[in-house]
């Protein structure tokens, strides 16, 4: 059996002569429960199996809302319709056995979060997409291409219309299905499941390469196809034109099927290469011979095609769906690398425009991009807890009052790096074509539906250099707080050129680059909020808008309020934090450095870490987001001499390495798995589970910086302040009962003080599980801790004060 490979809820897990291992089915799910004793488990083995048992990880796959689930529920739909005396069937137009064979292509890879960076496992999980069913698999084709290009809430109210209107067959004649709430909602719930695999999967680029070669041809013919937002019902001609590929070949009432959309065009590009009976006609009808030439009157043998009609030279769409579904088709965001995202977003500009550049506009996204990351810093953390990136030199800030107007349309503070950009890229004096006045025009006019007539071409090609210039110092700007994935047998990280992101290019002519370069400009200000900043980064990577505001998040906080910021530093915490530590979309996963390596040093959750890929070892909720868990109320006393006599605080500045102490980000399997938290252990053995939101505002309320030319090793104290030495082995003593509290708490008036020796697992135990009044985090200095504990104001909460030092 050397050389298989066994499948663990969608797992693959290979066998070795070593493994010993017993399998059961488990009914007619076709899932296998899977006993093992495996040394070397394959991609498991990659996860931390130190901290995550198989059992973890077949319940972070198949759970809630695991990345497992579209058999499961393509089972729940088969039953609910059986309910209604009614079964899904497969057309006769397509080709089941064509599209078995078809799937054998592509992987689905995985992430795991290992040794402080995201692992790519090529190959980790398991396809859903072929069964024995032939119907579930007609329309798992037809999801699959419709995912290609849409979101799954469209691409849902698609198969609520295709599939009562072909795929379904009931057991009696005069019966007629209503396709209702409960259908509806199997197919959505269905949807997602496709979707969380599909997203992942290296097949869907292949599709999309193939349907790319195609309308390249297109592109060659020398024709503009016409503009798929000119107000015209494109999700009705998509519907007609999808009725008709699965309507069978002999009730369909023409073979060749004419349509004016591109995007209906190449969407049956796709749907061709997954066994549907249809081919795509490369060459672009412009004229009414070529019009009648090929589609009257068909001939008895053709293949039957889907012709693109740019021109009215006849009838297109014989088939459009006009009952309430008009709508625009907007595309859903696809992944490229980050250097790559000009020549999706402009191409795209000059195949519907024709008067655009895109070479040109490409050039100079990549140059603007190169300018902007190198003139800001890393990003910080201002006194009133915002979010700063600080330009490196006043070179960048932009003089010429013309174009800091212009560049005021998107963020007045862009101003700040564009200096090099703006003199390269555009002309010394703005007016008529390149006034402000002239843009704000435009740009409404497009926002109203306002078609593009011959005098507004010279603002179009300004406006489109323009915005170029402003995504490229987006994209550059922010990429410095981002880390590509390790690549396959890597063991180092690379740069620019190996993080892919998800993207869309219907975004470039949106509101999409005004936000983003207002919230950009608001840090470089230092005006943004943290968890603004964290959704600034998250959708720029996932191409996914949160579904709430960042800032708006459940989160209690140090205080379980939101209070106005103040000069002390102790308040910075007032500035509420978000909770949400990354995020799964699009194929997409980001996630804080914070999480994946845990660190005194709080700045490290403005930074993120990107892969392409399912994350396999965190959970993710409904939304796709990785939560943190919020902080426990709970808490036990810790036992201290009630008459400390203490007089003097001494400091050591010696560095203790305890390895037998680790702490990892896992699911909070105690309260609530769906989010994670911070699990330490020692020798393995479960110590405390800290809210990982809660630790970050610590650190970052409570950090102090010695200012001392010479710090001294240690400071009198009276002994009426009641001050005690408590190390970290106090945190777990026998005293404090099982399972471990999220807290632990001391009298009022205490005082304690904590020297972990340098270690930093110790520093941030310290700091998340004891609950006090007042805490300050001093790495070198006793005295300025003290002065700080002293003077500072920061009440979290009940109980004493806490010195870590170290």
């Amino acid at each position: 059996m050397h050389g298989c490979s066994l499948q663990l809820h969608g797992l693959k897990i290979p066998q070795t002569p070593r493994n010993r291992f017993s399998v059961s089915p488990n009914g007619p799910i076709l899932i296998m429960d899977v006993s093992f004793n495996i040394p070397r488990a394959g991609p498991l083995s990659q996860i931390s199996v130190h901290l995550i048992s198989f059992e973890a990880a077949a319940w972070l796959a198949t759970g809630a809302i695991g990345w497992w689930k579209a058999r499961e529920r393509s089972l729940t739909l088969i039953e609910i319709l059986s309910a209604r005396k009614t079964s899904l069937v497969s057309t006769s137009s397509f080709n089941c056995a064509g599209y078995r064979e078809i799937r054998k292509c592509g992987s689905i890879a995985g992430l795991s979060a290992q040794k402080g960076a995201l692992y790519r496992l090529p190959e980790a999980v398991e396809s859903t997409a072929v069964t024995e069913n032939p119907g579930i698999d007609c329309l798992r084709a037809l999801a699959t291409g419709l995912l290609c290009f849409y979101s799954e809430q469209l691409t849902s109210s698609i198969l609520a219309d295709i599939i009562p209107y072909g795929l379904l067959q009931s057991e009696q004649d005069d019966y007629d299905l209503e396709f209702d709430g409960p259908i509806i909602a199997s197919v959505g719930d269905w949807v997602k499941a496709v979707a969380a695999e599909e997203d992942c999967n290296n097949f869907r680029q292949r599709l999309l390469q193939k349907a790319s070669e195609d309308s390249r041809i297109l592109d060659e013919s020398n024709i503009t196809p016409p503009s798929d937002g000119d107000g015209y019902n494109e999700l009705g001609l998509l519907l007609g034109c999808l009725r008709w590929m699965v309507t069978p070949l002999h009730r369909r009432d023409l073979l060749k099927y004419p349509t004016r959309s591109i995007r209906v065009w190449t969407t049956m590009a796709v749907m061709s290469q997954l066994g549907f009976h249809v081919s795509m006609f490369l060459n672009a009808v412009q004229s009414k011979e070529q019009y009648d030439e090929i589609l009257n009157p068909p001939h008895e043998d053709d293949y039957p095609d889907v012709v693109l009609v740019t021109s009215a030279v006849g009838k297109t769409d014989p088939w459009i769906v006009t009952e309430n579904v008009y709508q625009t088709l907007q595309l859903r965001p696809q992944i490229y690398p980050l250097l790559s995202i000009p020549y999706a977003a402009f191409g795209q500009l000059q195949r519907q425009y024709g008067l655009v550049d895109a070479a040109e506009l490409t050039d100079i996204w990549k140059v603007c991009f190169r300018h902007a990351k190198s003139a800001v810093t890393m990003p910080t953390l201002s006194r009133g807890g915002r979010v700063l990136l600080n330009p490196r030199s006043s070179d960048y800030n932009v003089y010429r009052e013309g174009h800091k107007a212009l560049i005021g349309l998107w963020s007045p503070h862009l101003s700040r790096i564009m200096r090099p950009a703006l003199d390269d890229y555009l002309p010394t004096v703005l007016d008529g074509d390149w006034s402000p006045e002239a843009f704000k025009e435009f740009y409404d006019g497009q926002r109203s539906g306002k078609r593009i007539y011959l005098e507004d071409v010279e603002v179009l090609r300004n406006f489109c250099r323009l915005t170029s210039i402003v995504l490229g110092t987006i994209y550059g700007a922010c990429s410095i707080a981002l880390s590509a994935q390790v690549p396959d047998n890597r063991t180092d990280q690379l740069g620019d050129e190996a993080l892919e992101v998800a993207f869309s290019p219907d975004v470039v002519m949106g509101n999409k680059p005004f936000a983003w370069a207002a919230k950009l400009g608001s840090a470089l200000s230092g005006f943004l909020e943290q968890s603004e900043w964290v959704g600034l980064l998250l959708e720029l990577v996932t191409g996914t808008e949160p579904p709430q505001p960042f800032n708006e998040q459940p989160s209690e906080g140090l205080l379980g309020k939101i209070n106005p910021a103040e000069k002390d530093v102790f308040n910075r915490t007032h500035i509420r934090f978000s909770d949400i530590m990354g995020i799964q979309a699009n194929g997409v996963f980001a996630v804080s450095e914070f999480v994946l390596r845990p660190s005194s040093d709080g700045l490290t959750s403005l930074l993120f870490h990107v892969g392409v890929g399912r994350i396999l070892d965190m959970p993710i909720d409904q939304s796709g987001c990785v939560r943190s868990s919020l902080r426990e109320k709970s808490a036990v006393d810790l036992n201290l001499n009630p008459e400390p006599e203490l007089c003097r605080l001494s400091f050591d500045s010696y560095s203790s390495d305890d390895s037998s102490m680790r702490i990892d980000a896992e699911p909070y399997w105690r309260n609530d798995p769906q989010r994670i938290c911070f699990a330490v252990r020692r020798d393995g053995a479960l110590l405390a589970t800290l809210s990982i939101v809660n630790v970050l505002e610590k650190i970052l309320a409570c950090d102090v910086k010695c200012t001392c030319d010479r710090p001294p090793h240690e400071v009198p104290v009276p002994r009426s302040e009641r001050w005690h030495n408590v190390t970290v082995n106090q945190f777990h003593q026998n005293s404090i009962p099982e399972p471990p509290k999220a807290g632990i708490s001391f009298r009022d008036r205490d005082r304690i003080l904590v020297n972990v020796g340098g270690n930093e697992v110790g520093r941030i135990y310290a700091a998340g599980i004891l609950v006090c009044r007042k805490m300050v985090i001093c790495r070198d200095c006793i005295s300025c801790a003290l002065e700080a504990a002293r003077k500072g104001k920061n009440n979290l909460s009940a109980g004493g004060t806490v010195l870590i030092v170290g």
